[in-house]
């Protein structure tokens, strides 16, 4: 009887991004409908389907409504979905702790951004090849 081999790719794992919404998606400034800020769809084009979005925002709970539909005007055009969005998270730093696989790969990644500035190449490139196994 002869063995299956599987052939693994871990390239092939989803990634899950944590993204916060103001100042980073969009201007960080008291208004329902803030401008999306540049590189914004072109950074979140470089998720993958099988990848999980998602959203922090220290938002209260009852914008809910205004932050989904803002959403909605930023993640379709970039052909994207997200899974949640989680409110009332703290102004503070936002740290990510994960452990690293078997065979050395690192699992926590932040990428940082200048408040209302958007992305830029750089940040767009760490996307698409430091993520690579």
């Amino acid at each position: 009887m002869g063995t299956m081999t599987q052939v693994f790719n871990p390239n092939d794992l989803g990634r899950t991004y944590f993204i916060d919404i103001d100042g980073t998606l969009v201007q960080h400034i008291d208004d329902p409908n803030p401008p999306i800020l540049p590189g914004v769809i072109d950074f979140l084009r470089t998720i993958r389907p099988q990848d999980v979005v998602i959203f922090t925002t220290a938002r209260k709970e009852s914008l809910r409504e205004e932050t989904e539909n803002l959403l909605a005007n930023i993640c379709k055009p970039a052909g994207i979905t997200y899974k949640t969005v989680i409110y009332e998270v703290g102004v503070g730093p936002r740290i990510v702790v994960n452990d690293t696989k078997p065979w050395g790969q690192k699992t926590a990644f932040a990428i940082n951004v200048t408040r209302d500035k958007g992305f830029d190449e750089s940040h767009i490139n760490f996307a698409k090849t430091h993520l690579e196994y």
